[in-house]
């Protein structure tokens, strides 16, 4: 009871500061996409024989690379439907070159693009057409997640050290090792400008990168960026500025390593908000996440937060993981959630008719 009381008072109060509107918009943003994460069911096997705790993290269960058959099954969702949703596909732009990195004996970070990548996985020959074609089509429209899904440096520092869990990982050829799911102690490796991340010109670099591999593979500049776990500080936020990034996707909890007190920092937003640069913060307040609980009500619990965000008229801008939608490790998870997902937007049509979707940068234009 208390939790839920608590959770009513957060939701609201993100919800009532910042900017309104009186139309009903809904925004799905969904973070990972071109990430390997886990490399395949194998590799689950092979970690959990291994000692680790697979059963602490969803994401390491079901995530991975997505496949022709995950965008296909995704897009023939989107098609079917009579008013189209706009997915928001948040993309990292590279993974580690782990034939290169280990070569160096850990000396030397290397990375491949998403074309290097998707040619080493079976049933992913189409993968990047398929992308293509939802953005022709206008229901899904990347945006910049970021380089990798990872601090380069952290990861290197530890494979270089001899951490035998993530060497384990590294010869499976997989970084995304939860840190809840390992022995010893450690903090993300996913949090790509966390902790011990590097310089200001290393974070430049891998930014710079990104964001003209983003405009390679896509034909267009990304206007907002979600930096991974969330976490970013104002290094990132100049660098994203003089690129040409308007609009940050997240939380309303901002996290942010403060270098002076050696510790991770929370700054709060809301919806518009400006920060020096002039920069604007887009605030998630609806999560639908049905992956990573089951026994959770996902569609009612979803459907409570976007009455409250219409109540307040803020539109609903919606957390939906990319592992929500694949199928290759455990394909019960993508046909399920899809069926959850038709579920939602079925009750929220019902309820608004008049509902709009949007993307995120439709979102940043308009506000």
């Amino acid at each position: 009871m208390i939790n839920s009381l608590k959770s009513t008072l957060s939701r609201n109060i993100t919800n009532a500061r910042g900017w309104k509107t009186d139309c009903k918009i809904v925004v799905i943003e969904s973070d990972d996409w071109g990430s390997i994460r886990m490399p395949s069911k194998e590799a689950v096997e092979t970690l959990k024989m291994k000692g680790f705790k697979i059963d602490q993290c969803a994401y390491m269960q079901n995530d991975c690379l997505e496949s022709n058959e995950d965008m296909e099954s995704l897009f023939d969702f989107l098609e079917s439907r009579k008013k189209r949703p706009v997915l928001t596909a948040n993309f990292l732009t590279a993974n580690p070159d782990f034939d290169k990195i280990k070569q160096s004996g850990f000396e030397q970070y290397y990375y491949e693009s998403l074309g290097e990548t998707l040619l080493n996985y079976p049933n992913h020959d189409r993968v990047k057409q398929l992308w293509l074609k939802g953005v022709s089509n206008q229901y899904f429209i990347p945006q910049l997640h970021g380089r990798e899904h990872l601090n380069v440096k952290l990861w290197m520092k530890d494979l270089k050290e001899g951490n035998k869990e993530t060497l384990d990982g590294f010869d499976l050829k997989l970084f995304g090792i939860s840190a809840n799911t390992t022995k010893v102690l450690r903090p993300s490796y996913q949090a790509a400008f966390g902790m011990d991340s590097g310089s200001y010109e290393h974070k430049e670099r891998i930014l710079s990168d990104a964001y003209e591999e983003f405009f390679n593979l896509f034909g267009f500049h990304s206007k907002t960026f979600i930096a991974p776990n969330y976490v970013w500080d104002e290094d990132i936020e100049l660098i994203l500025s003089k690129l040409g990034v308007s609009h940050f996707q997240g939380s309303y909890a901002q996290t942010f390593y403060n270098h002076q007190k050696n510790k991770n920092e929370i700054r709060r937003h809301h919806l518009g908000e400006k920060n020096k640069l002039n920069q604007k913060y887009l605030v998630r307040n609806v999560v639908f996440e049905p992956f990573s609980n089951p026994q959770i009500d996902w569609v009612s619990k979803s459907f409570k937060e976007i009455n409250n965000a219409f109540f307040w008229n803020k539109p609903a801008i919606v957390s939906m993981h990319r592992v929500n939608f694949i199928g290759s490790i455990n394909p019960e998870n993508r046909s399920h959630n899809l069926q959850l997902l038709d579920t939602l937007l079925n009750e929220i049509e019902k309820r608004w008719p008049e509902v709009e979707y949007m993307s995120s940068a439709e979102l940043a234009k308009l506000i």
